[in-house]
C-alpha cells in the first residue's frame, strides 16, 4: 500500500467518525455519488463527502445532489445554523422552500396528499417514485382564473366543492332529469372540487358509465377526511348550455347538460382529461351547496 493510499484510507476512517460523531447520519437526499463527480478532490483525499458538504461544501455553493441546488435554496432560507439539506428536510419543506428551480414543495404536497399521509420527504418521494409515476414537480403556470373553462364565467356560475367546512358530498349522474319550470339556462356551469388521485378516477369511470348507458343512475359519495385531501383544486367539471336550478334549502345543485368537460388541474398547465356528450346531474352537501369560488 502506497503512502497516498494510507493516508487515504487514514482519513476516510478519521472523518467518517467525525461525522457520525459531530452530525450524525447521512440524509437520504444527499447523493454521495453525485457529490463525489461532481468533486473530484474530495473523492482523492478520502474525506467523507457529507462531512465536506457540510463543512466547505455548502458555502462554496456546491450542490449535494443532481436535483437539489444550494445556491437557489441558500437565496429562499438566508443564513441557517444547518446545512441546506437538513434544513430542508427539518424546517424548509414546512416553510415550503424549493431545493431547485424546477421542483415546487408546496405543489407537490398540495398534488398528491398521499405523500402528506405518508410523511415521507416530497424531493425523496419524487426522486424515487414521483419522477416515475409521470407526477408533476412544477406549480401550475396558468392562474386558475386564466383557465379558458373559467375565463368570462360569472362568479355565481363557478360553485366548489367540498364547502369551506369540508363535509361530504355526493354526485349523483342521472339517466334522465324532469324539466322544471325555475330552471334557467346557463351557458356554462362549473364545478371546482379538491379530489385525490383515486377520487379523480372514480369520477371519470362514473361519467363515462352514464355515458354509455343511459338508463344508469350512479351516485358518488365523496366522504372527506376519511383521507387528506389537496388543499388545491385538481378537478373541474364544465358543464355546456345547462338548464339549472338555483341551489335549494338542502344544498343541491340540479342541472341537464348539453356537454361536459372534466379539466385535470394537477398538471402545471390545466388541460382536458375526456369529454362527454349529454346528461344530466346533481351536487348535493350536507352542508349547502359548494362555496363559489
Amino acid at each position: 500500500m502506497t503512502v497516498n493510499a494510507t493516508m487515504n484510507k487514514t482519513t476516510r476512517l478519521a472523518t467518517l467518525v467525525a461525522r457520525r460523531i459531530l452530525v450524525g447520519r447521512v440524509p437520504k437526499l444527499f447523493d454521495r455519488d453525485y457529490y463525489l463527480r461532481s468533486n473530484p478532490g474530495v473523492a482523492a483525499s478520502g474525506m467523507d463527502p457529507y462531512l465536506h458538504y457540510v463543512w466547505f461544501g455548502a458555502s462554496k455553493g456546491r450542490d449535494p445532489a443532481g436535483d437539489f441546488d444550494t445556491e437557489f435554496y441558500r437565496s429562499q432560507s438566508g443564513p441557517t445554523r444547518l446545512d441546506p439539506i437538513r434544513h430542508y428536510i427539518r424546517q424548509g419543506v414546512k416553510a415550503g422552500l424549493d431545493p431547485s428551480r424546477n421542483f415546487s414543495t408546496s405543489a407537490y404536497l398540495m398534488r398528491y396528499p398521499d405523500v402528506v399521509a405518508i410523511g415521507v420527504n416530497p424531493l425523496l418521494h419524487y426522486r424515487n417514485h414521483g419522477r416515475r409515476e409521470g407526477r408533476e414537480a412544477l406549480p401550475a403556470t396558468e392562474k386558475l382564473e386564466q383557465t379558458v373553462a373559467i375565463r368570462g364565467v360569472r362568479s355565481e356560475h363557478v360553485l366548489s366543492f367540498p364547502a369551506e367546512d369540508a363535509n361530504p358530498f355526493e354526485i349523483h349522474l342521472r339517466g334522465d332529469l324532469p324539466a322544471q319550470r325555475e330552471a334557467v339556462h346557463v351557458k356554462r356551469l362549473c364545478f371546482l372540487l379538491k379530489l385525490t388521485n383515486d377520487e379523480i378516477v372514480l369520477v371519470l369511470d362514473a361519467f363515462q358509465t352514464a355515458g354509455s348507458d343511459r338508463q344508469t343512475s350512479i351516485v358518488l359519495e365523496m366522504a372527506t377526511g376519511a383521507e387528506p385531501q389537496p388543499s388545491m383544486n385538481t378537478l373541474l367539471i364544465a358543464f355546456e348550455h345547462c338548464y339549472t336550478t338555483r341551489p335549494n334549502d338542502k344544498g343541491s345543485v340540479r342541472l341537464r347538460y348539453g356537454e361536459v368537460r372534466l379539466w385535470d388541474l394537477r398538471k402545471p398547465t390545466p388541460s382536458v382529461i375526456e369529454i362527454f356528450g349529454p346528461g344530466a346531474a346533481e351536487f348535493c352537501s350536507s352542508s349547502g351547496a359548494g362555496s363559489s369560488a
